[in-house]
């Protein structure tokens, strides 16, 4: 009988996270976009002195980024940008060379995660990566994973926010192609149940 166990190697779901921000930009010099977080900041800031963050969020968050990095003495190449995502009009600061977004897009509804794409798509530079990693309950490998993180779904949709639900990849992938953007490669098991995406803009042939 095949093991149900949720996670085969006991890592926390933050440190898979960790995890993949270290296999996705290494010491390459990258520009990021995406809700504060803490230790993979910090290691990457630390890494290389050519690396700039960008960090959008609410203000009350930026503060809290504000405080960690200045403790750090990083937060001379953080820049701060406050928003609300789902303001259509609220633009991201352009020639991004990675877009890394973890686990907030199950907050909104399908007409905001596409807008927060096509705006995504916008601010990569040429070459430009959109990074998303979430834990989608189509690319489990384990049968009871999916269970409970498709009956987490009503959480979303009757108290967080009322439009919103865990998300199967396919839909990323959808919704990313409305955006302009193309899936490059997927990578599944990180951590307990987490998936890495990464998008490109669409090229057009002329």
């Amino acid at each position: 009988m095949q093991s149900k166990k949720f996670s085969p190697n006991g890592q926390s779901a933050f440190m898979a996270r960790f995890e993949a921000q270290k296999m996705v930009f290494g010491p390459v010099v990258f520009q990021c976009v995406r809700y504060a977080w803490k230790r993979g900041m910090l290691e990457i800031l630390a890494a290389d002195e050519a690396v700039h963050l960008y960090l959008l969020d609410l203000p009350q968050q930026l503060e809290l980024a504000k405080s960690t990095l200045a403790a750090a003495n990083l937060e001379k190449r953080a820049h701060f940008y406050p928003i609300n995502l789902l303001d259509d009009q609220a633009l991201f600061p352009g020639g991004m060379d990675v877009i890394w977004m973890s686990q907030l897009l199950s907050c909104f509804g399908e007409a905001a995660i596409v807008s927060i794409f096509k705006r995504a798509a916008e601010a990569l530079a040429l070459g430009g990566y959109l990074l998303i990693m979430d834990t989608f309950w189509d690319r489990q490998q384990y049968d009871i994973a999916s269970y409970c993180l498709i009956n987490t779904s009503p959480y979303f949709t009757a108290i967080a926010s009322g439009n919103s639900k865990i998300y199967e990849s396919e839909d990323y992938i959808r919704f990313c192609q409305h955006a302009g953007l193309v899936l490059i490669s997927a990578r599944d098991n990180i951590g307990f149940c987490h998936s890495l995406l990464r998008f490109t803009r669409e090229t057009v042939d002329t």
